[in-house]
């Protein structure tokens, strides 16, 4: 499935770290609730794969109602090209992430 975030398309939404590619590239965790998406957080990472491995989905789960998804935009740009990504979709969605404060730190964690 694609779910198209601004310009890019990603794919997804993955369940498993494991059924991700261990590419460099954009992750966007969105919020299904009411209907409606919401971007909870926007970044990149050079392995998506190990990234995703490290954050502990099922806490951030418990913590909010609805459905959480996890979707990869691959590519092989520079960090900075896949940094200004992340902030431009941020910057764009930026009035949707209204429960980003839940999460926040356990992402840090993981990073």
């Amino acid at each position: 499935m694609s779910i198209y975030l601004g310009l890019f398309e990603f794919e997804g939404p993955f369940v498993e770290p494991d059924d991700m590619k261990d590419e460099a590239g954009v992750y966007a965790i969105l919020h299904f609730v009411d209907n409606e998406y919401k971007l909870l957080r926007c970044g990149e990472r050079d392995s998506l794969r190990k990234w995703a491995s490290r954050v502990k989905f099922d806490d951030i789960k418990h913590r909010l109602p609805g459905k959480m998804l996890l979707t990869v935009y691959y590519t092989n740009f520079p960090k900075e090209a896949r940094k200004s990504i992340a902030k431009a979709i941020t910057e764009e969605f930026r009035h949707e992430a209204r429960v980003s404060y839940l999460i926040k730190p356990m992402l840090q964690a993981a990073s």
